[in-house]
């Protein structure tokens, strides 16, 4: 078997099924011609077919009309019978009925090797799926299929696109370069070092890395992203590429005179990116440990003028932070003193992290 064909498919059900079907034509004919072989061995005419179907095919156009949509649609794109291929999809309920039940083995059991029938408990019907995940650097693919006759073989596994709900496209030219830590804030010491070594936002090795990124992205089947920005300069690239994105420019400010002229100037380079309905653009906090309060609630007020726009902010990532959002001690204040951005002001909340979200005015799922 060779390597997982990966389709993105947009629009209505109906519209998704025909490019479906046309990006898998060579696969969902041979799948239905391996079926229609089978059905021809034991005398089953298009009119029996039909008659043995019904009951399920009126059952599924009443309870799952988006999936018929879908099916309906693959079979114009791959230029075969829906009754076929919607005989594949009911498969397990069509095969006991072309099969004398008279002690003989079922077909499927046969396949499966079985000398006598296999025993059952009540409810439970033998499963004949295959489920399967593949555990990735950065994010986890789920796939199911529902047969795995060996006259099927090369058959593919449908899933809806996958959502990587925040990644760092801008950071993508680090790959490999910066080496794990026992503790955070000495990994985030060897970031910061990292990208001072390339100063220019956008220069060619970090628009390459960027394009890699997003190409592997969407050859694993990511059909939406949700990219942190310092820089803004994803955004081309995202537009660029086939992605739904949101793209969220993250705001650092732990010393800041004035938040709402801070977050006002973001705003505006914000606005004059544009930003498509494929892809949005947001503002978002970067952490508790980096943002002061008074820049929280600006970009709070600022992403209020529109309800549907989402935020994003890091919380609880280690526990240095937790120590520091506590007692305002620990190796993050070290950093922040270090590097000239201490605010003698700034009082530590002193509770867990969602209470911390809730009086900067951020609505945080705790869990």
């Amino acid at each position: 078997m060779g390597d997982i064909r990966v389709v993105r498919a947009q629009g209505d059900g109906f519209d998704r099924g025909i490019h479906i079907g046309k990006e898998l034509v060579d696969l969902i004919q041979a799948s239905v011609g391996f079926y229609h072989r089978y059905l021809d061995r034991r005398g089953v005419s298009s009119e029996q077919l039909q008659d043995l179907l019904t009951p399920y095919l009126v059952a599924a156009e009443t309870t799952y009309p988006e999936s018929m949509n879908v099916l309906k649609g693959m079979s114009i794109g791959a230029m075969v019978p829906i009754l076929e291929l919607f005989a594949i999809n009911a498969f397990e309920e069509l095969e006991p009925l072309l099969e004398s039940p008279e002690g003989e083995l079922l077909f499927l059991q046969r396949k499966e090797g079985y000398v006598q029938a296999p025993i059952t408990a009540p409810g439970s019907p033998l499963e004949r799926c295959s489920s399967l995940s593949v555990k990735l650097t950065d994010t986890t693919l789920i796939a199911h299929n529902e047969h795995w006759l060996a006259g099927d073989l090369g058959n593919v596994a449908v899933l809806p696109g996958l959502v990587n709900a925040h990644t760092h496209l801008e950071l993508s030219y680090l790959r490999d370069e910066v080496p794990p830590a026992s503790e955070f804030v000495a990994w985030i010491r060897n970031v910061m070092a990292a990208r001072r070594q390339q100063p220019h936002a956008s220069a060619p090795v970090i628009l390459e890395a960027m394009d890699r990124a997003i190409a592997e992205s969407v050859a694993f089947g990511t059909a939406v992203v949700g990219d942190i920005s310092n820089t803004l300069v994803s955004f081309q690239s995202l537009l660029r590429s086939p992605l739904a994105a949101v793209m969220f420019f993250e705001m650092l400010g732990f010393n800041i005179a004035d938040a709402p002229a801070f977050v006002a100037h973001a705003c505006r380079e914000l606005d004059a990116l544009g930003g498509t309905n494929r892809v949005r653009t947001s503002l978002a906090a970067h952490a508790p440990y980096s943002v002061a309060p008074l820049v929280f609630r600006a970009i709070r007020h600022a992403i209020d003028r529109d309800p549907f726009v989402p935020c994003s902010v890091h919380l609880s990532e280690s526990a240095e932070e937790v120590e520091f959002i506590l007692n305002g001690g620990g190796p993050w204040r070290q950093l922040l003193e270090e590097i000239g951005v201490w605010n003698d002001a700034w009082r530590p909340p002193g509770v867990r992290a969602h209470h911390t979200s809730r009086s900067l005015h951020l609505e945080v799922d705790p869990a």
